[in-house]
């Protein structure tokens, strides 16, 4: 098994921050007065986050019998669930919202994110459910020797769905939360080819374990188109979305609305670009580094911004997704565009930690540790090739992975923890033999 230390993951998270910081060719600006205090409640969330994950050493995982009538019921049972969600996702997004051909994407789906909790009762279900179909593909992966092939593709397809759906949106934040989840879920499966690893390390330190076959040509040179094609996509939706808006001088709207300065060097070649493609293609680079980039600088703003350092919503602005079902109830709550006026800036990254610390402000940093022994005791119970922690590690794994950059554990990602929560009591309590007698007919 070859899953990845959570240390190891929040290191690498900070790697690609700091690579991304070190290299844009901007400087951010106007970050307020208690940059000091920032950077240290950041520095402390971080190192007690650590600590967390040190305090536990080791784990017992009480063994768990699953039949194969169990595992396949579930999986069956994941999949149908999920493909409902699907096909009503499928539906809403041709008929009702018509996004996937639309003329203008970018301005249909900036008017789609605007109405808040206008997408109906199609949409709720759609958003509960879908979700399940990837998760029917984690546990496929893992119990991929009790499942029919034919199946396993049919399951592989609906599963990977959200993907094709970002594809199709040019939403890339959803493949990265997918795709890490379900490399996780594979890196920790006792799929044959995967027994034989090698040890990546910097210097003396070891960060993870890959299996071997990913480093041999047939394996890695796919993987790197993958990649490739991933940054084309991500410049590609920036490209559309400069054209949707046809700033007259984007530089200075960027850096505006960034709160930076770019160096002249880079607003001079720009500028003095060829053509608008060669403009682009440089405002799309500049654009990925600002992604990966911005996040520190836009959590020290928000912390400076904030009146008050002991929390505001304990755990309604984080956790919004699950508070807002209580209008359904007819219950009333304030919207999210309400919640976040306490925000510097609305629409940006502020870290993992810039929501948390919204909701909890100092408080958090007990949360923080807690947060980072459960991680940890998370991950040991998965490495012994407990299903449920596997699942839920997949999630945790990758909320750590982006941690410097976004926080994965909001909107509609907590979908998804949700059905991995009702997947893991399935999998605890579902009985491994149902037997029907004939009196009971």
């Amino acid at each position: 098994m070859a899953l990845v230390k959570p240390i190891n993951l929040l290191l690498i998270s900070f790697v690609i921050w700091l690579l991304a910081f070190l290299t844009i060719p901007a400087t951010y600006i106007n970050l307020g007065d208690s940059v000091w205090f920032a950077v240290f409640t950041l520095v402390v969330f971080n190192i007690l986050f650590v600590l967390g994950l040190k305090s536990i050493k080791s784990v017992k995982v009480r063994p768990q019998y699953i039949s194969n009538q169990k595992k396949q019921l579930l999986v069956v049972l994941l999949f149908a669930v999920g493909v409902s969600g699907v096909l009503v996702r499928i539906y809403q997004r041709l008929i009702i919202q018509g996004i996937y051909f639309a003329d203008n994407l970018v301005k249909t789906r900036m008017e789609l994110l605007a109405q808040e909790g206008g997408s109906g009762l199609l949409g709720v279900f759609s958003a509960v459910t879908y979700p399940f179909a990837t998760i029917a593909l984690m546990l496929a992966i893992l119990w991929y020797k009790n499942m029919n092939k034919a199946f396993f593709v049919l399951v592989a397809l609906f599963g990977l769905f959200p993907i094709a759906d970002s594809i199709l949106t040019e939403s890339r934040l959803l493949i990265v939360f997918v795709g890490v989840m379900l490399l996780i879920t594979f890196l920790a499966s006792g799929i044959s080819f995967f027994k034989s690893h090698t040890s990546i390390k910097i210097y003396s330190h070891h960060l993870f374990k890959l299996p071997s076959i990913l480093l041999k040509k047939k394996v890695w040179i796919p993987t790197v188109v993958l990649l490739i094609g991933f940054i084309i996509f991500s410049q590609k939706v920036v490209n559309n979305r400069l054209a949707a808006f046809n700033y007259y001088d984007t530089i200075r709207i960027w850096e505006f609305y960034h709160d930076s300065k770019m160096d002249s060097d880079f607003k001079y070649n720009v500028r003095n670009s060829k053509n608008t493609l060669e403009k682009n293609k440089l405002m799309s680079a500049y654009s990925l580094k600002h992604y990966f980039a911005h996040s520190v600088a836009e959590y020290i703003r928000l912390i400076s911004h904030l009146d008050k350092s002991w929390g505001y919503y304990y755990g309604m602005f984080e956790f919004y997704t699950y508070f807002k079902f209580l209008k359904i109830i007819g219950i009333n709550i304030p919207s999210f565009a309400d919640l976040n006026e306490v925000s510097y800036k609305p629409a940006v990254y502020t870290t993992f930690w810039g929501p948390f610390f919204i909701d909890f402000g100092v408080f958090g940093f007990v949360f923080s540790f807690l947060l980072g022994r459960f991680t940890q005791r998370t991950y040991l119970k998965a490495k012994q090739g407990s299903e449920v922690n596997i699942l839920v590690y997949a999630f945790l794994g990758v909320v750590v992975l982006a941690s410097f950059f976004v926080n994965f554990a909001m909107g509609g990602n907590l979908y998804f923890l949700t059905a991995i929560i009702l997947t893991v009591i399935l999998i605890r309590y579902w009985p491994n033999k149902l037997v029907v007698r004939k009196d009971e007919i």
